[in-house]
């Protein structure tokens, strides 16, 4: 079992900080041998060509992305990129652009074949701050590798930029070569107008149609059936199925039975469903005087 002296003694001999306890020196220990941090064997990505110093040259013809610039693009991959930026100190730019070509911060990007091999690719990038400041990115490659990048911001001056706006343009194209889709923010005149145009799930058949075809069953045998009852049968009819069903609640308490003309009278749409003959209610009806006159 190792103690604290053989641990520090291992620390100082692999040049490891010596400090801390048993269980942090052997935790460090440990890490230390796993990631091999001692061992002076650089291992790159990808070896990168020196960029070429000229200036860019300027294309009389510009025109949209296809599959000519496809198949020139083949050799890019996002390790390719990753070691572009690497090589130059700039991973911050690559995380970054990230970020922008995913929010479509990319526009109008277009190519133009210089020669046989070489390729200049043209686009713009908006700025993250101000909306209206737009930057106009340039990169020339041949069928192997980035030769030249260019961009108008502060950080991308000179024929080596690595700024971030450049590493969105790179994604781009990289998912362009190997989908065949570029994305980019699309202005309302790149695509066609989307007004003036039927539905798509219209019946046509259905739009010009006369109402006698259209409704063609007239359905008598799904109507209600009015069954003509006597005011007796309604009056009694119309007390079961409303005031002692609660939907008129307020009228059934607030009125008593003997006051039940005064309702009928109210309201005309009740009015013709009862008589005097047959509401018990009636004054001088022989009936009702007889049974006052037994109560008292």
């Amino acid at each position: 079992m190792r103690t604290l002296q053989n641990l520090r003694a291992i620390a100082a001999k692999e040049g490891i900080s010596t400090g801390g306890q048993k269980a942090q020196l052997e935790e460090r220990i440990h890490w230390h041998r796993k990631f091999n941090l001692n061992s002076t064997k650089v291992q790159p990505l990808r070896p990168v060509l020196p960029l070429d110093a000229t200036e860019f040259t300027e294309a009389e013809e510009y025109k949209q992305c296809d599959k000519n610039l496809q198949q020139s693009l083949r050799w890019l991959s996002t390790v390719q990129i990753w070691s572009y930026f690497v090589s130059r100190s700039a991973r911050h730019g690559y995380g970054k652009g990230k970020q922008l070509k995913q929010a479509a911060f990319l526009r109008n990007i277009c190519y133009a074949q210089i020669n046989n091999e070489t390729f200049q690719v043209r686009g713009y990038c908006g700025a993250t701050m101000r909306k209206s400041t737009m930057y106009l990115l340039r990169l020339e490659h041949n069928t192997e590798a980035i030769t030249k990048t260019s961009c108008t911001c502060p950080a991308g001056q000179g024929n080596s930029a690595a700024c971030k706006h450049i590493a969105a343009l790179l994604m781009a194209l990289e998912e362009f070569a190997r989908t065949g889709h570029l994305q980019q923010n699309q202005t309302c005149t790149d695509v066609l107008q989307t007004w003036h145009r039927p539905p798509k799930h219209t019946d046509r058949s259905m739009m010009y149609r006369p109402l006698k075809d259209i409704f063609k069953d007239n359905h008598s045998d799904r109507l209600p059936q009015i069954i003509d009852l006597p005011l007796n049968d309604l009056h009694k009819q119309m007390m079961n199925n409303s005031l002692n069903r609660g939907m008129h609640m307020t009228i059934h308490r607030s009125r008593y039975v003997m006051d039940m003309r005064n309702y009928f009278a109210e309201h005309s749409y009740a009015k013709n469903t009862i008589s005097d003959a047959t509401d018990p209610c009636a004054p001088g009806n022989s009936d009702n005087d007889a049974g006052w006159k037994n109560d008292t």
